[in-house]
Parts: C-alpha cells; structure tokens; sequence
C-alpha cells in the first residue's frame, strides 16, 4: 500500500482517535514497513514512529480510511 520514501498523513480514523499530538506532525514520510504497521518520520520529530498503516493515506492519490 505504501512505498518507502512516500509523503503521508494522518487519515480520518486516526484523527477520531486523538492523531496527530502535536498539530503540526500531521504529515511525514514512510522510513521502513513491517507486516500491518509504517515506521514514519513525522515532521518536527527526531525519531521515527510505528503505527498502523490505517492511519495515513498518501499526501496525493485516493484516500483510503
């Protein structure tokens, strides 16, 4: 679903359950995929995150959840 590299964001399943935390890391980059979950480098953060990959969609293209 995902490629390594690609621009994300936070999709509206994530948001009804309180993501993002900080308003401005509602975007970021895939660093790695493992099974069900996206390592993503969200923006104005210093490490990378692991979540489940229902929540993002890809900044351009159809959204999914």
């Amino acid at each position: 679903r995902f490629r390594i590299g690609q621009r994300v964001e936070f999709s509206r399943r994530a948001r009804e359950r309180g993501y993002p935390k900080r308003k401005r890391s509602a975007k970021g980059f895939v660093k790695r995929i493992a099974g069900f979950s996206v390592v993503v480098m969200l923006d104005g953060y210093k490490q990378p995150h692991s979540y489940h990959h229902a929540f993002f969609n890809p900044v351009s293209g159809p959204k999914l959840f």
